[in-house]
């Protein structure tokens, strides 16, 4: 879905029925200014609540009144080479999927970050990566402007961390 604020774009996902993931700098602290984008729906939803944020691994969970489908987060590790699928709203187009490979995990600024290959952009933030099986090994963060196919996620493991530590 598309993450919609004043000056900016973004995506997320459903983590269940009613909540969403996305990167923490997508979203700031005056959420009444956000607009959330079902396209499959062409659909628009507000942000109810926040529940829980993580500003250094870049993790956000908000509630929305709208219900939707969740993702199932994998539960096998990756191995270099996988095939992963980022799926996000670059440059505000919606619903964009590519597809990529599995580089490995990286502290980076002393943060746990994963590789990929597939293509993301400014509005990708926040969207899922995804398996061969569909299942979420990731959230899309950000990508090295000057070098090629150097694309970053949260991995899931950071992921699984901030949930039980915020019981979510």
């Amino acid at each position: 879905m598309l993450i919609e604020g004043n000056n900016t774009i973004g995506s997320g996902f459903f983590l269940t029925n009613y909540t969403i993931i996305t990167n923490s700098h997508v979203i700031n602290y005056n959420l009444d200014n956000y607009k959330i984008i079902f396209s499959y729906k062409n659909n628009k939803s507000s942000i109810k609540k926040l529940i829980a944020r993580d500003t250094l691994n870049d993790i956000a969970v908000f509630e929305i009144e709208e219900s939707g489908i969740p993702l199932k987060l994998s539960n096998t590790d990756m191995k270099y080479g996988n095939r992963v699928y980022s799926i996000g709203n670059p440059m505000g187009l919606k619903s964009i999927i590519s597809e990529g490979l599995y580089s490995g995990e990286y502290l980076i600024e002393g943060v746990e970050r994963m590789q990929f290959s597939a293509p993301i952009s400014p509005g990708s933030s926040g969207g899922p990566i995804l398996n061969e099986k569909g299942e979420v090994v990731g959230i899309n963060v950000a990508s090295i402007k000057n070098g090629q196919s150097l694309n970053f996620g949260v991995p899931l493991n950071s992921i699984c961390n901030f949930l039980g530590q915020n019981k979510i």
